[in-house]
């Protein structure tokens, strides 16, 4: 399977992805790296947001929420304050006041660097 393609990685690193996707056949492998190729200038070394639409997200009860934060291992802190104020920087999330409160999740991954998430259940 073709596993995320996360902000931070190269155009070039995309193409190798695709070619290394273990669900598709070679030929599939050789249009889908083609047809990265001539769309990689779509593709940034940063993640980011568009402008180019909008989304609206339909609540069926308006009754606000807030959901206590999980605590964050002491181990990951730094790792998680790194990522948020990255997330702040390139406009991926901003500070808000508001009734509808959400706690993060943080996952570690097998190389011990952590996801930071968003229990939105």
């Amino acid at each position: 399977a073709i596993r995320g393609v996360r902000g931070e990685n190269s155009q070039s690193e995309i193409l190798i992805a695709a070619s290394r996707a273990e669900c598709f056949e070679e030929t599939e492998k050789q249009k889908l790296g083609k047809l990265l190729e001539s769309y990689q200038h779509i593709f940034s070394d940063k993640p980011g947001r568009t402008d180019l639409y909008t989304h609206e997200i339909i609540l069926h009860d308006y009754t606000p929420f807030y959901i206590k934060s999980y605590p964050v291992p002491k181990i990951y802190r730094e790792q998680v304050k790194k990522q948020l104020q990255e997330m702040i920087q390139w406009d991926i999330i901003e500070e808000a006041s508001t009734e509808y409160v959400s706690p993060l999740v943080v996952v570690a991954k097998k190389d011990n660097s952590v996801r930071v998430c968003i229990d939105a259940r």
